[in-house]
């Protein structure tokens, strides 16, 4: 269930084990944006690099604390801005390409019944031994299902401001009090830059949006928006269905990206969940929780840093400079080798 990049890797990935898959995805692939698709090189040990939808190749950053900043540069691309519409209907693409069969059709329900799981969608119903809910924040499926929610949700705002000419910046800038719960940023795309911040949920994104493009000075075009999810539910199985990507909360809550994590639970749950033995898919719970589940909760400590006044953050930002040498961005934890 959903043909967004992790519901698409994980089809091919059984796909290419020979079992029969059917996605279920009533929208258009891609659409709408959710995302800005910033991203480590750690991306393409998962997919294979594709130019058309590699926007920029990133080799620093830059962290603006109140009356300071603090930057970083490496000789090497330390990561890249994907577009991200072309880059689901790439995955996507491969995904059929490997012999994953494509149903439009809106999800309405599921159940067990004697070793099954009945799926009911607005046009008909399907039988399946096993259901992958990757249909996002927001998932249809882990309502259907009963799995608990994710333990927080932020609220991702961002719009595009179009330069002329193109874009020479090849860093990043995260800007740590344009929002009270999380941070702001400034992307450099191709031919324009992406200007967005996060609050928690029923937190008013609009106006601090509107407030940070008065102190940044930039103009508010079209708005994109999504939510995410920090935190994963206790469970992320039952029976048989499971829960992989933006639906479990399987992203880094320091910087709200899901892709490299996504992904990786994708890889993991195709090793070892059986469709025939429903029990394997606690292999995929313990595995995955193993792979990321500490970096989820350091992550997790990062992310209340932000919500520091300026002056405590100011020490942790002048130690993350000097360390930031021997940093992953996926990996938080490697911020203390």
């Amino acid at each position: 269930m959903g043909a967004g990049p992790v519901g698409s890797h994980l089809a091919k990935e059984f796909a290419l084990r020979d079992y029969r898959v059917l996605v279920l995805e009533k929208g258009e692939v891609g659409r709408p944006l959710k995302g800005t698709g910033h991203v480590s090189v750690d991306i393409f040990d998962h997919v294979p690099k594709d130019d058309d939808f590699v926007e920029k190749e990133i080799r620093g950053g830059v962290f603006h604390n109140r009356f300071g900043s603090y930057s970083f540069r490496r000789d090497e691309v330390t990561s890249y801005v994907l577009d991200r519409p072309k880059f689901d209907r790439s995955l996507f693409q491969r995904a059929k390409e490997s012999g994953v069969e494509e149903v439009r059709e809106g999800f309405v329900n599921c159940k067990h019944k004697r070793g099954k799981v009945i799926v009911e969608t607005e046009e008909g119903t399907y039988e399946t031994k096993i259901l992958a809910g990757c249909d996002g924040p927001t998932s249809d499926v882990r309502v259907s299902a009963e799995f608990e929610k994710p333990g927080l949700f932020l609220h991702g705002i961002f719009t595009k401001q179009i330069e002329v000419g193109p874009i020479e910046q090849d860093y990043v800038e995260v800007f740590l009090d344009a929002s009270k719960d999380f941070f702001g940023w400034k992307v450099p795309r191709t031919e324009s830059f992406e200007y967005g911040l996060a609050v928690e949920l029923g937190g008013d994104s609009r106006k601090a949006l509107e407030e940070f493009a008065d102190e940044e000075n930039f103009h508010i075009a079209d708005i994109h928006s999504g939510l995410i999810p920090i935190l994963p539910p206790e469970k992320t199985t039952k029976g048989r269905v499971f829960l992989c990507g933006d639906a479990a909360g399987q992203v880094k809550p320091f910087s709200g990206g899901g892709l490299i994590y996504g992904l990786t639970a994708a890889e993991i749950a195709a090793e070892k969940i059986d469709p025939d033995d429903a029990t394997t898919l606690s292999k995929y719970e313990a595995k995955w929780r193993e792979e990321l589940g500490d970096e989820i909760k350091f992550g997790n400590r990062i992310r209340k840093f932000y919500k520091l006044p300026f002056f405590l953050r100011a020490p942790f930002l002048w130690a993350g400079k000097r360390m930031s040498k021997n940093a992953h961005m996926d990996r938080p934890s490697t911020l203390l080798r």
